[in-house]
């Protein structure tokens, strides 16, 4: 099966597949080197065509393309419409089609459809079109007023809420999970594909989702991996992800809130992680913008005067024993004094005539 493939397939058989969704994208402009993260998703997904022949009416990429060609052209239509139409029914089970339907539209929208699963799912219903089905799972919200805590602060990157505040990146092919956190472990998920969202810009097709959604996700990776700051290479490479190739995909770093309209939540409950003071050793140091200046300066206080309080005890402890081991040897002075004192007396006694002059200390000799 390995034909079936397509990451392993020839440049010109990729690039056939790739104009099943994007049809008017040149040669010139198909850099395959691009597409290896987007092509082993759609491999992984049209495997269960094969994996599962009685479950679906299409098998393997090409075909999985048929179904996308159709679905672009009539992604308004209700489910019962798409599975009843001539073009696509070919009298097979209904069931069987729906199943197709829906893995055609994952692989085409990046965003896993399965109305049998349901669960985690876009469930695409008999009576519902795909479109009013995939919108149902992008809200945007209300843009807010130019206020300071509308500024995000330019330190706002994936590679700092890594390495300062212990975040783990966790990459997701299902556009719909894009910046969502896992608390618990830690963990921020991030939509892998710039490629896809890039094309839909350079080269506008028929889609369910609205281009401003694109837009605004194309954004955010910008404002969390921005392409051109080392420590956003370095963080990458260590990922193994290359998508800093495509740069700012014509478009600027947004520094604002009210920028954002679909991912504003996400951004928001993210931003407000740099107002916590950075884990481990990172709280030592002092941050370009100054945000953590108050925790920064509490620390150090507190540090120099527990290091002014040691350094204090120790000279005082330094104080005591020295003054303890002057005041041994003045005794140890004191008693060789004696001693020799002691020694002098008794010499002078041996002589008769001293003994007679000091009869107070030698009337016992």
């Amino acid at each position: 099966m390995a034909a079936e493939r397509l990451i392993s397939r020839t440049r010109a058989q990729q690039l056939d597949f790739v104009r099943s969704i994007w049809p008017s994208i040149g040669e010139d402009e198909f850099q395959r080197e691009d597409y290896g993260r987007l092509f082993t998703f759609i491999d992984r997904e049209t495997n269960v065509t094969t994996k599962y022949l009685g479950r679906y009416s299409k098998h393997g990429v090409d075909e999985i393309a048929e179904y996308i060609h159709f679905l672009r052209g009539n992604f308004t239509y209700s489910k019962t419409q798409a599975i009843t139409s001539n073009q696509i029914s070919q009298r097979i089970d209904g069931g069987v089609i729906s199943r197709t339907l829906d893995l055609a539209a994952s692989v085409w929208l990046t965003t896993r459809v399965d109305t049998e699963v349901a669960t985690g799912c876009v469930t695409w219903h008999l009576n519902d079109s795909l479109q009013s089905s995939i919108l149902s799972h992008f809200q945007s919200t209300v843009i807010v007023n130019d206020t300071k805590s509308d500024i995000i602060p330019r330190g706002f990157t994936m590679a700092h809420l890594c390495k300062a505040y212990g975040f783990r990146v966790v990459w997701t092919d299902d556009l719909r999970d894009h910046l969502s956190v896992d608390w618990e472990n830690q963990r921020i998920m991030v939509y892998e594909h710039l490629i896809y969202l890039y094309n839909f810009l350079m080269h506008p097709a028929p889609i369910p989702i609205p281009i401003e959604i694109f837009e605004e996700a194309i954004d955010t990776i910008n404002l969390l991996f921005p392409s051109d700051q080392k420590r956003t290479k370095r963080f990458l490479r260590s990922e193994h992800r290359i998508f800093n190739r495509l740069g700012y995909c014509g478009r600027e770093r947004r520094m604002r809130l009210s920028d954002y309209r679909h991912w504003r939540e996400r951004i928001t409950v993210l931003k407000e992680v740099l107002e916590d003071p950075p884990k481990g050793h990172h709280q030592l140091v002092l941050d370009k913008e100054r945000r953590n200046f108050l925790n920064w300066a509490t620390f150090w206080i507190a540090f120099v005067v527990a290091l002014l309080t040691i350094i204090s005890i120790a000279f005082g402890i330094v104080g005591v024993v020295y003054s303890v081991k002057s005041y041994r040897i003045a005794l140890e002075s004191l008693h060789v004094g004696v001693q020799q004192t002691e020694l002098a007396i008794a010499m002078a006694c041996t002589d008769t005539e001293m003994a007679a002059r000091l009869p107070q200390y030698c009337s016992g000799a």
